[in-house]
């Protein structure tokens, strides 16, 4: 298996004739060659995933969804935060991309979907990041990259009128927005942010509570608890550890919240996330893998 580090890239798009700021962050992309038939369980992580088969194939399965086919030719988006279950065929390859999708605010764009799988069939673009991916060079993964963002600004497209707002954040109030995202820690106040908007807290609180329906509070909650998950999904330090770096003065505190929010103790999240063991899959038909949705 193939595995690489990757980084940041911010996008200017446009939208009805409106600007709209997204940050896209590749954390990780890699080849994967299916050995043998399993059934890998992906624990709900907190970032996207995509996935571009080489060859072979197989089956995705979310509960309460229907199944939907693996098949070369199409690029599969599974939303952060969804649990799901893949039959690999043995015999299949394909290429992944773990990436973080925020919107003007610093909030994951993708939290709020139902259940289910985002399919582009675009056999010409698969075909692209396959044969860039397979270079194995420096340019090959940039413009493996590149096809990458490309399928995802196409396959998010659709959802731009029901969340424009959330990437069209007037001037006066971006900055405040973006050192929220930078500077996410416990001790983040509304009154920092209102200073750095150069707004009252309660002009800045109206603002936010009128335009994303959601109080400045639970907000920088939001905001705390992703930097939370990347750290406890995807690192080894202990839950003090990262309690600390998050400013909590008591780490107590830090566990009874991510519990609350998450429904699992820091390290039993990890555990979940580290667990999705490969186990033997049930052989498959073609009759047994419906052609998608």
């Amino acid at each position: 298996m193939r595995k690489h580090e990757n980084g940041v890239i911010s996008m200017a798009l446009s939208h009805g004739g409106r600007a709209l700021d997204l940050s896209v962050t590749v954390t990780v992309s890699g080849c994967y060659p299916v050995v043998a038939d399993v059934s890998y369980i992906h624990p709900a992580p907190s970032f996207n995933r995509l996935f571009v088969f080489v060859r072979g194939g197989g089956e995705l399965r979310i509960e309460g969804v229907t199944p939907c086919r693996l098949v070369p030719g199409n690029l599969f988006l599974m939303p952060a935060g969804q649990t799901f279950v893949c039959d690999y065929q043995q015999g299949s390859e394909f290429i992944y991309f773990h990436f973080e999708l925020a919107d003007a605010f610093g909030l994951e764009l993708l939290s709020d979907l139902p259940p289910g799988v985002l399919r582009l069939a675009a056999p010409e673009l698969a075909a692209e990041i396959v044969n860039a991916y397979q270079r194995q060079e420096l340019e090959g993964m940039l413009r493996a990259q590149a096809g990458a963002f490309d399928g995802i600004c196409q396959l998010i497209a659709p959802l731009f009128q029901d969340r424009e707002w959330r990437m069209a954040v007037p001037a006066k109030y971006r900055a405040a927005f973006n050192h929220a995202v930078r500077h996410s820690r416990a001790s983040l106040t509304v009154k920092e942010l209102a200073q750095v908007a150069g707004v009252s807290r309660g002009v800045l609180s109206k603002w936010l509570q009128r335009e994303t329906g959601i109080p400045v509070k639970e907000y920088l909650a939001r905001l705390l608890m992703q930097k939370a998950l990347r750290l406890v999904g995807g690192t080894d330090k202990t839950a003090k550890e990262i309690a600390v770096e998050l400013g909590f003065d008591d780490p107590l505190y830090f566990f009874r919240l991510f519990k609350r929010r998450t429904g699992r103790t820091p390290m039993a999240y990890r555990a979940a996330v580290m667990a999705g063991a490969y186990e033997p899959a049930v052989p498959a038909t073609p009759e047994a893998l419906p052609e998608g949705h």
